[in-house]
């Protein structure tokens, strides 16, 4: 049996599922990450519930200087042709869930704090789409000094894009508009699961003869699609449903 071009071995297999070795599936990244986060979040919710958002900033700043702001400037000088090697830290907080346990902590901030209250609706819009646009040329110049770093959940303008894009949904009041954000905030875990196979076989069949930023762009919406209409299908079965999509 051959997985993605390595032959299957169950000693491998063993050391994976014991954390002992890295999976050579790219999209099990997220399992050492994850279990960390189970173990430190019931912690992390009495702190954050007994401590204001004032209380909280400077660890939040320190937080979010080692998580974004270090790793971005890094690659950064290594686009502008700089030294980068003295950007960096030895604080790792990488099994306690890193950047993506502070996402879960400022979310909660803003919404209980009602922190971009004030903020209107096309000023959000305004910064998610200059956020986007700020990552896409990121990556595209990253590209042109043929660097393999690809911009990910620690660099600051998903960060601030998924703020801003989360403050947008807190305000929908339509109900119909809410049940399908629930919907689909309920399965994303299944479409995580479901997504990267999918690619995988739709990049080896299909190519679409338009320009690589298209590609994308319907790449995305049809593995979407498909990946929903999937976990709808799979659903059916209540096995299935809660032990193999995780979908309750």
């Amino acid at each position: 049996l051959i997985l993605f071009d390595n032959p299957f071995s169950l000693k491998d297999l063993l050391y994976i599922v014991l954390f002992m070795k890295s999976s050579i599936f790219g999209h099990m990244w997220y399992m050492p990450m994850i279990i960390g986060m189970y173990i430190f979040l019931p912690y992390v919710s009495i702190i954050v519930k007994k401590f204001k958002f004032k209380e909280m900033l400077v660890p939040l700043i320190i937080t979010f200087i080692v998580s974004f702001a270090l790793p971005n400037l890094k690659q950064a000088l290594i686009i502008l042709g700089f030294r980068s090697e003295y950007i960096t830290s030895i604080i790792n907080m990488s099994f306690s869930g890193y950047q993506f346990g502070f996402y879960i902590i400022i979310g909660y901030y803003i919404y209980n704090y009602k922190l971009l209250k004030n903020i209107k609706a096309k000023t959000l819009w305004m910064i998610f789409t200059l956020s986007l646009i700020i990552t896409t040329l990121f990556q595209v110049l990253c590209f042109s000094v043929y660097s393999d770093y690809r911009v990910s959940y620690d660099f600051a303008g998903i960060f601030v894009s998924s703020l801003c894009l989360f403050e947008i949904m807190c305000r929908i009041t339509d109900e119909h508009k809410k049940q399908i954000f629930e919907y689909i905030s309920k399965i994303s875990l299944s479409i995580f699961f479901v997504h990267r196979p999918l690619f995988f076989i739709l990049n080896k069949i299909i190519v679409f003869p338009c320009s690589i930023v298209l590609n994308i762009i319907i790449y995305y919406i049809i593995v979407l699609l498909f990946s929903i209409l999937i976990i709808k299908v799979l659903s059916k079965n209540k096995f299935l449903k809660k032990y193999l999509l995780f979908v309750n």
